[in-house]
């Protein structure tokens, strides 16, 4: 064989299976056919599903049916400008090849300045999923008649060339009533009798309805469905569904500024069922209580921006709205770089599924399964909903952590819409199942997220308002769990209980090994000191003291939270056969965190030691170097080994301290500062931050030191943070902190930004937090603020400004502690 008539080929199977992995089930299918209709400018695009179709005897392909009982057929029609000869050619019957592009990339717009949504040729592809026959006629304003192509996805068989592949041809009449339009039609049908099925088809026409936007319709483009001689719009979600949401949230991304929206109605505050609640709610929110009510919400901290709109048209009692840099969002750490992801837009609609709100959707003829079966946050581009997971905004995580007033799955109806226009880097998956994980899709997210936590802030500190006002007015206590909360939360809570029980006697088991090992590791030191006379290894061994020690604080802390958490999970146990409100659920969990943050001081200073000890071993190792030993071989690989053992142990420790037992100490608030500075030197140092301490030894006060060196470290910890964050995309950031001790405290400061302007009246209140879920969520600073109190102290963020307009100063007053 000559060179030049090599050649490859390729198997026509390998197209179906093709389209078996980019075609996930008939409503994808028909979208990609509904899409190819937009893109060719149509104005109206009909679906025909015609099951019990059977072909004339002149039929083209009656041939092909001939003996069949069940044919059927599904049509895709539209008025769109037709597919020309030549386009055809080049691209409809060139597999997975898109016209739609330039040579560079981009998509050019169509007369009607669509950007075309459809790519990668799936349109043809997509119809193997229905039938097995494909002809598509179509016809340009210049054709005189209509072209038709078509063939059989039963010939794609293994083993026969694609070249192979027959494919008929021909000309038939112009349409009637259009003087242009393609229209697609896939015979025999694979699954005749599901499609024979009013409610199947009705299935199809409920999941069609979210992928094509519910929310608007697409401009001068209709789709409908045909079905046993009857005409069906997809379901929209018009004006009057959407008004009985109980709030609603706006997002808009443009030139690196997220800005949001939110507005609140009265439904939103009604609590659960019940002649009591009903009374409560009529009597603080009724039209002549109203003013008195937004008011109240005015003049909270952790309400920003706030507007009334009781005297405005929409039924919204206020709203209230922010803003922040795209470049001032803490990316997420353990992903990769992003990039701006071009401008977009969003809405959720936030509902309460209550019988009151039931009762008002079958007033106004709204169907309530309808709605509750669109539930989700969609992606669309260009009106077309892309394909996620589920719950890819991760919604539920709401449910679970931080406040209890937070959007979940089932209450959320919205969406978020990007384009192919400002959006090209946003690249779907060639299944169309999601995205491709580049730097703008990563970076789209963490806006999406940022705009998702807005949300939940502002219902948090909305409903928490609302519960002072309860207070406020009542002098009773508030609900401690949302309307729409389940009513088995003390069930769940007392499963927690149980479950952190368990983990407790975990760590405590992994604390015993610890501490033998800790016995055994010092016992060969004493013995290889003495045999070696090696002073580096008895001061090893001093050190391996001081670790024990510390260890055997934990193992003390671990058996008082045992008995804490058994004597909680009794009473919740009890609770629940009560079937009582578990109305201190918010103050356990506060003590919990409290607690966790206690035992992670201890566990710093272990690890602190630690790196004494692998100091000293190194040092030893050197020395050994030089003049060999093998008893000290043995030594140093055992040292090596137990503190690699330790360290594993000690961080599957997450122990609990209980600060009700915590023993004062006096001390000067300098050297309590100076003795944390040095524990943590290893942690700043790795940071390239430096810490300055000025003003002597402050004040002398009598203070639980865990209870004091809790709130350096979370002064710390935030500092740290936001230095890192802002250092990579603000200038003039210095990486210094600051502490000033004088008389009454000490001040605390740092070289980053400082505090947004948006938290600043909040920060000390819980889950008010800029940090991304996975990092923070929001009670350090409320839970130093307790700690404080609860020795008569306070801390409070002082009005200077830095020469970037935020306040940044932390003013820690010890006078209730000076003894």
């Amino acid at each position: 064989m000559a060179q030049a008539d090599l050649h490859l080929s390729i198997d026509s199977h390998v197209v179906i299976q093709l389209g078996a992995e980019l075609i996930s089930d008939s409503e994808q299918a028909l979208l990609e056919l509904v899409k190819n209709s937009y893109d060719a400018d149509a104005t109206r695009c009909t679906i025909s599903i015609e099951p019990e179709w059977l072909p004339a005897t002149k039929h083209a392909w009656a041939h092909h049916f001939h003996g069949a009982n069940h044919v059927g057929r599904i049509v895709v029609e539209d008025n769109g400008v037709g597919i020309a000869e030549d386009a055809v050619t080049r691209g409809w019957l060139f597999i997975s090849a898109s016209l739609k592009r330039s040579t560079d990339g981009s998509k050019q717009k169509t007369a009607r300045l669509r950007t075309p949504v459809g790519d990668k040729g799936l349109g043809r592809l997509a119809t193997m999923r229905l039938g097995d026959v494909l002809l598509m006629r179509t016809m340009t304003r210049k054709d005189s008649r209509v072209r038709t192509v078509s063939f059989s996805w039963a010939d794609f068989r293994l083993g026969k060339p694609l070249s192979e592949i027959a494919v008929h041809s021909g000309v038939e009449e112009k349409f009637q009533g259009k003087p242009s339009g393609t229209s697609v039609e896939i015979l025999k049908l694979h699954e005749p009798g599901y499609w024979e099925s009013s409610m199947n088809v009705d299935s199809v026409i409920a999941k069609l309805s979210t992928l094509i936007t519910p929310f608007r319709r697409l401009q001068d483009f209709h789709v409908n469905v045909r079905f046993n001689d009857q005409a069906r719009d997809l379901q929209a979600l018009g004006t009057e569904a959407l008004n009985h949401a109980a709030a609603k949230f706006e997002f808009v991304y443009n030139e690196g500024v997220l800005s949001f929206k939110a507005w609140f109605a009265r439904t939103l505050f009604r609590g659960k069922s019940g002649d009591q609640q009903e009374r409560i709610y009529d009597a603080l929110l009724s039209d002549d209580a109203l003013p008195d009510a937004v008011e109240f919400f005015s003049k909270r901290k952790r309400i920003r921006n706030f507007k009334n709109l009781l005297t405005e048209p929409g039924g919204w009692l206020f709203s209230v709205e922010d803003s922040i840099l795209a470049s001032e969002i803490p990316p997420n750490p353990k992903a990769a770089a992003h990039a701006d992801p071009g401008p977009f837009k969003g809405e959720i609609h936030y509902f309460l599924f209550n019988e009151p709100t039931k009762q008002s959707l079958r007033a106004a003829n709204i169907p309530i399964e309808m709605l509750q079966g669109m539930t989700s946050i969609g992606m669309y581009r260009d009106g077309f909903r892309v394909r996620m997971d589920d719950d890819w905004l991760e919604i539920s995580k709401g449910v679970t952590s931080g406040g209890f007033f937070q959007l979940r799955p089932k209450n959320v109806i919205g969406y978020l819409e990007i384009s192919n226009e400002h959006n090209p880097a946003l690249v779907e998956k060639s299944d169309r199942e999601g995205f491709v994980d580049n730097a703008e899709w990563r970076g789209f997210l963490l806006l999406a997220i940022r705009a998702k936590k807005f949300a939940n802030d502002a219902l948090e500190g909305v409903r928490s308002s609302y519960d002072e006002y309860k207070k406020d007015k009542l002098g009773a206590k508030s609900e401690s769990s949302e309307s729409d909360a389940s009513d088995d939360d003390p069930e769940r809570a007392a499963k927690a209980a149980r479950s952190a029980l368990g983990s407790i006697k975990v760590a405590s088991t992994r604390s015993a090994t610890v501490s033998t090992r800790l016995s055994a590791v010092r016992e060969g030191l004493r013995d290889t000191a003495r045999a070696s006379g090696s002073k580096v290894l008895v001061q090893i061994e001093q050190q391996l003291g001081g670790v024990e020690e510390s260890v055997g604080a934990l193992s003390m802390a671990l058996e008082e939270a045992r008995l804490l958490a058994t004597s909680s999970a009794s009473q919740l146990e009890r609770i629940v056969l009560l079937n009582d409100q578990l109305a201190d659920r918010n103050l356990r969990l506060i003590d919990a965190a409290a607690v966790g943050l206690s035992a992670r001081g201890l566990t710093h200073e272990i690890n602190a030691f630690l790196a004494l000890i692998e100091k000293g071993v190194a040092a030893v190792r050197r020395v050994n170097k030089a003049r060999p030993s093998v008893a000290l071989d043995g030594a140093i690989e055992k040292i090596t080994g137990s503190v690699r053992e330790l360290k594993k142990t000690v961080a599957s420790i997450n122990p609990l301290l209980t600060g009700s037992r915590s023993l004062k100490d006096n001390f000067y608030a300098g050297d309590g500062i100076r003795e944390y500075l040095e524990v943590r030197a290893p942690k700043i140092e790795a940071a390239r931050v430096s810490v300055t301490l000025t003003g002597g030894n402050g004040p002398h006060v009598r203070f639980a030191k865990t209870r004091f060196n809790q709130v350096l470290e979370n002064l710390l910890q935030n500092s740290l943070y936001w230095i890192e964050q802002h250092s990579t995309e603000s200038k003039g950031i210095q990486r210094t902190v600051h502490v000033e001790c004088d008389r009454s405290g000490f001040t605390w400061w740092d070289g980053g930004k400082g505090i947004r302007e948006s938290v600043e009246e909040s920060l000390f209140e819980p889950y008010v937090t800029e940090k991304n879920e996975s990092e923070g969520q929001g009670l350090g600073l409320f839970l130093v603020t307790a700690f404080l109190q609860s020795e008569r102290c306070h801390i409070s963020l002082l009005p200077d400004r830095n020469v970037h307009g935020r306040r940044y100063k932390f003013r820690v007053d010890l006078r209730g502690a000076i003894k």
